[in-house]
């Protein structure tokens, strides 16, 4: 499983439930989130050519987290849009 997922393992299904976000079933949601990952993969593609493709995946990762984190500020949740691994809940 990719690092970033890791603490996830989808356990956000019953966080949204709660708090009123509807949420699409995980079999639908995996496969959305990864046809955006795979959208944004095909745009990295460009840095094969700088000798930078090794990073692809791991940015690709980071990506696709931050796109979810803004989707629920979007709906009105107090998420910050953040790169660090570790996050504290706001006050």
């Amino acid at each position: 499983m990719k690092q970033w997922e890791e603490g996830m393992k989808l356990t956000k299904q019953k966080y949204y439930t709660d708090l009123g976000i509807p949420i699409l079933p995980k079999d639908k949601y995996e496969h959305a989130v990864g046809e955006f990952g795979f959208q944004v993969t095909k745009a990295l593609k460009v840095f094969d050519m700088y000798g930078q493709g090794e990073h692809i995946p791991g940015t690709v990762e980071v990506i696709v987290k931050l796109a979810e984190d803004l989707g629920l500020r979007l709906r009105g949740i107090d998420k910050p849009i953040s790169l660090e691994r570790v996050r504290k809940k706001r006050r």
